[in-house]
């Protein structure tokens, strides 16, 4: 059971590492506002219940919780890629920079 969820747990750290480089792009950006609204969206309205659905109605325990939480890490790190590539205006971005230095 230890190994099973170690690999599990190792799933989740990468998703986990790269939503995090992200989030951190974002509040480099000064666009903290799209971080915080998909980050509760993530965990509390993905993570969460998948997680207790996974956990308790599916039987799988520490897994199911574990999957859970892949799934809303996955979910928030593909939201923050679309943001970072396609949302924000870069060049209006550096423009910003370069008139507050």
């Amino acid at each position: 059971m230890v190994v099973r969820t170690l690999k599990i747990m190792a799933v989740c750290f990468l998703c986990d590492a790269t939503q995090g480089n992200q989030q951190g792009i974002i509040r480099g950006l000064g666009k903290l506002n799209h971080a915080s609204f998909a980050l509760l969206v993530a965990f509390y309205f993905i993570s969460l219940p998948l997680g207790c659905y996974f956990a308790f109605y599916r039987d799988l325990g520490l897994k199911g919780l574990w999957t859970g939480q892949i799934i809303g890490v996955a979910v928030l790190a593909a939201f923050y890629s679309y943001l970072i590539c396609y949302n924000f205006d870069w060049e209006q971005i550096a423009e910003e920079s370069i008139e507050r230095h």
